[in-house]
């Protein structure tokens, strides 16, 4: 939101309600949208002249409006914890936030001996993890909602005694 100025009013539509809080607490008049960019579709395809989209430099979907990069995810190679915990025999819960996150964890969990129990906060970050070969799930349970706190709510209700690994 810093990048966007004050927001004196002005209207936003944000992909969730996350961005939309933060956007109101910035003075922006925010709309929060289904948590993805596939259903934001309706909200922003008619909306006309004045619209900026910020966006990151990788991006689920190109929205019909003009954009500016305003971020970059950096993709990071998995820590020492993580390879452990990867290369242990407890079930690791794998909560996917994004299909970028999603292809670079596959990536990374190449090799895990590990159970892995796939939270894909979306379908498209599921399929993400299936086009980067990532190794087969033993559990996979997408979040009901395409939000942090679906992918929360999931991941704590799996079960207990299990390493959570974070891909954010």
């Amino acid at each position: 939101m810093r990048l966007a100025g004050p927001g004196a009013g002005r209207p936003a539509i944000c992909v969730g309600p996350r961005t939309a809080a933060v956007a109101g607490a910035a003075g922006f008049r925010a709309t929060a949208g289904p948590g993805d960019a596939e259903r934001l579709m309706p909200l922003v395809q008619d909306l006309g002249p004045g619209w900026l989209h910020l966006h990151g430099v990788h991006r689920a979907r190109e929205l019909p409006l003009p954009g500016v990069a305003v971020y970059d995810q950096q993709a990071r190679a998995l820590n020492d914890a993580a390879l452990a915990a990867l290369a242990g025999d407890q079930p690791v819960i794998v909560p996917l936030f994004s299909p970028r996150s999603a292809a670079i964890v596959a990536d990374g969990a190449r090799h895990a001996r590990a159970p892995l129990w796939l939270v894909p906060i979306s379908a498209a970050a599921g399929r993400a993890w299936e086009n980067a070969q990532g190794p087969r799930p033993a559990r996979l349970s997408q979040a009901e909602t395409p939000t942090r706190r679906g992918s929360s709510r999931l991941s704590r209700g799996c079960c207990m005694g299990t390493i959570i690994l974070s891909a954010t």
